[in-house]
């Protein structure tokens, strides 16, 4: 129940830059039961990274309650700062999973961005449901940037067919603007 990994992200600009980017990392990630029907999971990161002029640090912590098909998950995840100039990047990754679904935080601001989140999800009368706060702030300075709550519905239609619909509402304190995000959309699977 147990997995450990290791990985090393070592990027390179092919044009005239020539800028590198090095991250290293370790995960740890398990599940467990605490008693009947009742279990937990839980994900443990740690990541560095280094450019040719700034180093920043990656953090995350999650645990999720699982009981009678209901998840309950809080999470703590910090792409930090080096001094307010250089926010930790995720280059091959979307943020959009895993930032906010309003879209605000594709790139780390030079200040960084600490996300603390909530949330629910669950199947109920043959749909899947997901709900889920963020509230944003810098790792630097630690100003308020603001939260979001972000909630899901997808059903199975039948064969290889699928529905849902997807809304996104992003509040700014200190960084970006108010934004909202709203989506429906219909999948086939081969």
């Amino acid at each position: 129940g147990l997995d450990l990994t290791a990985y090393a992200y070592l990027l390179e600009d092919d044009d005239d830059s020539g800028l590198t980017e090095d991250t290293y990392g370790l995960r740890l990630s398990g599940k467990t039961g605490l008693a009947s029907g009742l279990g937990l999971a839980y994900r443990l990161e740690a990541a560095a990274q280094s450019t040719d002029r700034f180093d920043a640090a990656y953090a995350f912590v999650e645990g999720r309650l699982i009981w009678r098909g209901l998840t309950l998950g809080l999470a703590y995840e910090r792409l930090g700062s080096d001094g307010g100039q250089y926010g930790f990047q995720t280059r091959l990754a979307t943020k959009h999973a895993f930032n906010g679904w309003a879209d605000r935080f594709l790139s780390t601001p030079d200040d960084g961005l600490d996300d603390l989140m909530l949330s629910l999800s669950g199947h109920y009368a043959g749909s899947t449901l997901r709900a889920v706060y963020h509230v944003f702030s810098a790792d630097d300075g630690g100003a308020d940037y603001g939260q979001e709550v972000d909630l899901l519905a997808s059903r199975h239609l039948g064969g290889p067919w699928r529905i849902g619909v997807k809304v996104a509402g992003y509040r700014a304190d200190t960084f970006q603007t108010d934004t909202d995000k709203f989506w429906l959309w219909t999948s086939f699977r081969l």
